[in-house]
């Protein structure tokens, strides 16, 4: 059995799930420069990734883009748990350092 949850208007949930990769990154590139002992520089390079291909855009209603023959990420299906909406956004960020 499977089950999607979906929402009209996701701006403000791919907004919030942007913010918290961009946060993520640089959290990590911070205490990966001190680690060297540089310094990060004001301006990222950022990219999406293209392998966000098992994580269909939120509100999508296309069932083919979760289909995961090994059931990987998978899980039980409890019709009385609350619905959930998830959004995932996998990004690459490059830190430039001083």
């Amino acid at each position: 059995m499977s089950v999607q949850y979906s929402i009209s208007d996701c701006i403000t949930l791919e907004q919030d799930a942007y913010q918290s990769a961009i946060s993520d990154a640089r959290n990590r590139a911070t205490a990966m420069a001190a680690a060297m002992g540089v310094e990060l520089a004001e301006v990222p390079s950022v990219a999406e990734s293209p392998f966000n291909f098992l994580s269909p855009p939120c509100g999508s209603t296309d069932q083919t883009a979760l289909y995961n023959p090994f059931g990987f990420g998978t899980s039980y299906y409890d019709p009385e748990a609350p619905a959930e909406v998830q959004v995932r956004r996998d990004i690459f960020v490059t830190f430039p350092i001083r």
